[in-house]
């Protein structure tokens, strides 16, 4: 006997009916603010006035966190002069440009004609996370999607047990609708950023940690004895891992070869290689000074203390057969004094070495997802395996934490930076390589307090003071670059950023550097 179909109450399937209807428009809420995030086409302002032509574009028309990159374009013709973001410039070219809150981080192009008027070109980039509307919508597609589960579970479980089981059936209906909604956007993310997304972003969303180290995208790889170097397969590095044209070993006989060692304002992160000083003072030599037999390998490298210059100087610059050494380096050993004293100087491993910068390692790729990936790389639940901070395995040894304390700083003195300055020069003079010192700048121009810790200018005032004892104890040349102007001029440097120069202010240091040597007879 087949039992009969009980019906189910018109109340309950109004309530089901209430609580997909609410679910589906939280969905769609959410899915509309996570595209604001994820979809992000290009930008571009296009005009002719005259005889000119002018194309500037961006790669994107929004940076979800202020501070985050995107790659500029421009094309000009039939004009004077170009400048970006107030960089003279050539009439095309490509720069990355990172945005902030302040409006002068907005890329611009400014233009002068032949008739000597000028125009500016403003490519309106807009701070999603900043926007209100974007929170209110996620925080309204929450509360509905809550609103949603109650209607649809609450009562249910306590009204109509009998028909629990067509509850359910809408449950899943509505989880099957989240996942395919879900799987859709994940779609959508990696369409997006295979097909728009700079090389960067694809590390950080699409590339497994094998792709990571494999492609020319890996900016640096691990390194026995010096923790890493610059990849051979990273646009403008040469095949021994240096930044900059390839370098003949043995060292040819006629070459005068000068190596620039220091971190990454040595590297020079801000522009590109042939932009870093160490490349426009090799030109300047040549060109302007007829020393054509002159050579400057770039041994900068991101990050590095002098810990690191000095393991590099003995296991890899040796081999250049450098003439001359120039070292360029300050801000990178304040780190390492912001722990506490016990860490610093205590009786242990660490002694001396920055507890924050442990054994480099292989990409940290936490999710194949790149949906997740997107949103927990923003929200710092997962390490960014495009940052150079993501590629270390802290070492074990107990620090008391936090790690860093900006307020510890004065109490380590720069023991280990002139010590290991001390050694990297005892070692080159006992090959004869001629030592050349220079002070460290950054851009501090008078009543600013600068982008730093005050106690980092301070540290690196410290640094400077050593440089100019030991220049003047073991009778080495030494350009004091930090008590010129240079902290004063905004067009040399890549602000917001005060630490990395411009292409202006690297061609300019590499201008001075090479009158100082020309001077002294090198």
């Amino acid at each position: 006997m087949v039992s009969p179909r009980v019906p189910v109450p018109h109340a309950a399937l109004s309530r089901g009916a209430q609580a997909l209807g609410i679910f589906l428009l939280a969905a769609l809420i959410a899915l509309s603010a996570l595209a604001a995030i994820v979809i992000s086409p290009p930008i571009a302002i296009q005009a002719d006035a005259g005889q000119a032509r002018i194309v500037f574009a961006a790669d994107r028309r929004s940076v979800f966190l202020a501070g985050d990159c995107l790659t500029v374009r421009w094309q000009v013709t039939g004009i004077q002069t170009v400048a970006v973001n107030g960089q003279p410039t050539l009439g095309e070219g490509e720069q990355r440009v990172c945005i902030t809150a302040a409006p002068e981080t907005l890329p611009t192009l400014q233009v002068v004609f032949q008739d000597n008027s000028v125009q500016k070109y403003v490519l309106p980039i807009s701070i999603v996370s900043r926007q209100p509307l974007l929170w209110a919508a996620l925080a309204s597609a929450l509360l509905l999607a809550v609103l949603a589960g109650w209607i649809a579970c609450a009562p249910s479980l306590i009204a109509i047990r009998p028909y629990l089981g067509k509850t359910i059936r809408l449950i899943e209906r509505a989880l099957l609708l989240a996942c395919v909604a879900g799987l859709l956007l994940e779609l959508g993310v990696r369409w997006y950023v295979a097909n728009f997304g700079t090389e960067r972003e694809k590390v950080m969303y699409l590339y497994s940690a094998a792709e990571i180290t494999g492609r020319a995208s890996s900016q640096l790889i691990p390194m026995p004895y010096v923790n890493y170097v610059a990849s051979p397969d990273y646009e403008g590095h040469n095949r021994l891992g240096y930044r900059g044209p390839e370098v003949a070993i043995p060292k040819p006989s006629n070459v005068f070869r000068i190596v620039a060692l220091g971190g990454s304002t040595t590297y020079s992160t801000a522009t590109t290689a042939e932009e870093a000083y160490p490349h426009q003072l090799q030109n300047i030599l040549r060109e302007d000074y007829g020393q054509a037999n002159v050579e400057v390998v770039n041994a900068g490298l991101p990050g590095y203390t002098s810990w690191d210059l000095l393991a590099a100087y003995m296991y890899r610059v040796v081999e250049l057969e450098p003439d001359m050494l120039l070292i360029y380096e300050a801000i990178n050993d304040v780190e390492p004094r912001s722990v506490a004293p016990d860490c610093y100087q205590g009786l242990n491993p660490l002694r001396g070495l920055n507890p924050t910068r442990g054994l480099w390692q292989q990409p940290q790729v936490d999710s194949p997802s790149a949906l997740y990936r997107l949103i927990a790389i923003h929200f710092g639940w997962i390490p960014n395996p495009a940052a150079l901070a993501g590629r270390f395995n802290l070492y074990s040894i107990a620090c008391p934490r936090p790690f860093l304390d900006d307020s510890r700083i004065s109490l380590n003195p720069p023991v280990y930076f002139e010590r290991n300055l001390r050694a990297i020069i005892a070692l080159a003079q006992s090959q004869s390589v001629q030592v050349m010192l220079s002070t460290w700048a950054t851009y501090r121009p008078d009543g600013d307090p600068g982008a730093l810790p005050p106690a980092w200018y301070e540290a690196a005032a410290e640094h400077n003071d050593i440089v100019r004892r030991l220049a003047d104890e073991l009778r080495l040349p030494l350009y004091d670059l930090a008590v010129t102007d240079f902290g004063q001029i905004p067009d040399y440097w890549a602000l917001p950023d005060t630490v990395h120069m411009a292409a202006r202010g690297a061609r300019e240091q590499a201008a001075r550097y090479a009158a100082f040597i020309v001077q002294q007879g090198f």
